[in-house]
């Protein structure tokens, strides 16, 4: 039986290839038939890596032997010995199938991690030992096949990356770690590094087309309907994560020479760079193109917001919701993009608004024609200017311009019926010196004039509207200018009849406070001061019967003879020549203390607005008719002196004359 195996083995032997003269098979009778079986088939079976793993690296491993009790290394070393030869005769076929193994590997996915592809070399079965085959094949593997099987995938999975636009967003170039491995020979391999040039040389092939494709879009995108987003918002969403951040600190490492040369980061940011500039440069100027389109719609635009029925917005109301259909914020915007059409918004806006206005207004001076060009329709119709209640339909409260509006509505409204107003404020002017030329010079005469002018010198109970401006005040100054004149007469024909030069000449009076006190009064400043306020002081002389001279002094109400208040006039001597006349038995005013609060009643006038103007205006007279350099300062210290209020003096003189002077 033993025979007829060992003859099929040896045919088997002299068909193989790799057959061997018979005498190499020779073998101490005492090697166990198994042991010759066994290295015959594994030297004759084809040389293959899976027959290299099958047979143990050619050897006797001892999980073979253990299958065969009694078999000891003596007895099969010679046996051992071939087979080992024979393997390491094999090491040059097998680098060459193992390499046409790894070339087969198309992908990173198919590859899996490094540590798989050696790995299998090595023993797996308890007790037995590596052969030198086995470490020869595996250092090979490990340290120049595998590496270099993974730089050709990861080349190859770079040249497949996808970098164009519409791929842009949702391209992954992270170095693949999971796939490939970290065991600590693929870092000694610095795979890593070379994936980062190989990474950089693509992307920086890739970024032209990537950056053509930016500007075809731009060049075909329409205008649409949403709101415009700046260049930078627009690329952030078109390029996702591809779009640069800004970030000083990693720039400035990336960018460093020193740095270490290419990897992954560093292509990413350059790629990122690169394509975010150029597609920033193209969506501003897209961007640019657009303003003809924009300043068309947005002129459409403010034309419609126009409603002759509401009230008037204004520039910044009207651009407010105009240009928000096409910007939710300005920031970030380039001020030559913006600033046109702002500009040219405010400007068709401006328009607009000037046409409305002029339309309202002319409504307004329509309503003014009709009414009277007289200071009494002056008075009603408002100064022929807009009343509160057209300036406040014309505007939207809630406009923040509002107030631009109505001072807009005012000007246009106010220029419209200037012509209207100068005529009414001419014949008002004319119709006041009329009224004063017939009133004659006597407070009663000049009752009716005086009423036309009260509101206009702060007396009287009558109302005039606000505003007015010019005309108010040029109306204001005509009562003015009549009421110096009336002055003028009054002071003239007072001292006309006072008779003070030739009773007094050039002499004081002297009044004596109720605490027994002197005040000195010129006689001639309460000659004017009493004239300008409607009252005729006159100063008289006689003789008695034993032909002494007796002085008097007299004061009615202007062009009057009743009711009078009378005093005596005392002449007494003083050390510097002056002569003084000192008040005696002086009828006083009712409710007032002693002759000199009734004189300066008599002065001070009626208490209302006309006091400082009329005063003021006889204390210029006076200097005329005296040929005094009296000042109005002066006048009015006499004037007003030792009066507390002038309401009390107002009453006083009513209960006097009768009525108001």
């Amino acid at each position: 039986m033993a025979r007829r195996s060992f003859r099929r083995l040896l045919l088997a032997s002299m068909a193989s290839p790799l057959a061997i003269a018979p005498a190499a098979w020779a073998a101490p009778a005492s090697n166990p038939e198994w042991v010759e079986a066994y290295a015959l088939e594994a030297m004759t079976a084809p040389v293959t890596l899976e027959n290299a793993k099958k047979y143990r690296w050619y050897q006797i491993a001892q999980s073979v032997r253990s299958e065969r009790p009694r078999t000891y290394d003596i007895d099969i070393e010679p046996v051992q010995k071939r087979l080992r030869q024979y393997g390491d005769s094999l090491l040059d076929q097998l680098k060459r199938q193992l390499d046409q193994k790894e070339a087969a590997i198309s992908t990173l996915e198919d590859a899996g991690p490094f540590p798989t592809h050696c790995r299998w070399i090595m023993p797996t079965k308890q007790g037995d030992i590596r052969t030198p085959l086995q470490d020869n094949l595996e250092a090979y593997c490990r340290t120049k096949l595998v590496p270099t099987t993974y730089r050709r995938l990861l080349g190859e999975f770079v040249e497949r990356l996808s970098v164009s636009l519409p791929h842009l967003r949702n391209l992954d170039v992270t170095y693949p770690a999971q796939l490939v491995g970290t065991d600590a020979m693929i870092t000694a391999q610095n795979l890593y590094r070379e994936y980062g040039q190989a990474l950089d040389a693509r992307l920086a092939a890739a970024q032209p087309q990537v950056v053509g494709e930016i500007t075809q879009l731009y060049r075909d995108k329409p205008l649409g309907e949403g709101p415009l987003r700046t260049g930078a918002a627009q690329c952030r969403e078109l390029l996702g994560p591809w779009f640069p951040q800004s970030d000083v600190v990693r720039d400035m490492a990336m960018n460093d020479p020193l740095g270490g040369g290419s990897n992954g980061d560093a292509a990413v940011l350059r790629f990122k760079q690169g394509v975010g500039n150029a597609c920033k440069r193209e969506a501003n100027a897209w961007l640019l193109r657009q303003q003809p389109a924009l300043t068309t719609a947005i002129s459409a635009d403010i034309a419609a917001s126009d409603n002759p029925r509401g009230p008037v917005l204004s520039v910044q109301a009207r651009c407010d919701v105009v240009l928000g259909r096409w910007f939710t914020s300005f920031d970030g915007f380039d001020l030559g993009f913006t600033g046109p059409l702002r500009q040219g918004c405010a400007s068709e806006a401006k328009g607009v608004i000037d046409r409305a206005l002029e339309i309202r207004a002319k409504t307004v001076a329509v309503g003014l024609q009709a009414a009277p060009r007289t200071l009494e329709g002056l008075e009603r119709n408002r100064w022929f200017e807009p009343s509160q209640e057209d300036l406040a339909a014309v505007a939207d409260p809630r406009d923040a311009g509002r107030d631009e509006i109505v001072r807009l509505m005012s000007e246009k409204t106010l220029a419209l019926t200037r012509p209207l107003r100068d005529e009414a404020k001419a014949i008002a002017v004319t119709g006041i010196a009329k009224a004063y030329a017939e009133s004659g010079s006597s407070d009663a005469g000049l009752r009716s004039a005086r009423d036309l002018c009260a509101p206009y010198l702060g007396s009287g109970s009558r109302s005039v509207p606000p505003g007015g401006g010019l005309v108010r005040s040029s109306i204001e100054a005509a009562c003015r200018d009549e009421e110096k004149k009336i002055m003028a007469k009054r002071v003239v024909a007072a001292v006309t009849a006072s008779n003070v030069d030739d009773v007094l000449g050039k002499g004081m009076l002297a009044v004596v406070f109720p605490e027994g006190t002197t005040q000195s009064v010129d006689p001639r400043m309460l000659v004017v001061a009493a004239a300008a306020n409607g009252f005729q002081v006159a100063f008289s002389q006689s003789r008695t019967l034993f032909l002494s001279r007796s002085y008097a002094l007299r004061i009615t109400p202007l062009g009057q003879d009743a009711p009078a208040l009378g005093g005596v006039l005392v002449p007494e001597p003083r050390a510097d020549g002056v002569e003084v006349w000192r008040v005696t038995e002086f009828d006083r005013l009712p409710a007032l203390d002693g002759p000199l609060a009734t004189l300066s009643c008599i002065a001070r006038g009626r208490g209302d607005g006309q006091d400082i103007a009329a005063l003021a205006a006889a204390a210029g007279i006076a200097a005329v008719v005296f040929d005094a350099s009296q000042t109005a300062g002066t006048l009015l210290g006499a004037a007003l002196e030792g009066l507390t209020s002038a309401s009390i003096c107002q009453a006083a003189r009513q209960s006097f004359i009768g009525g108001t002077p």
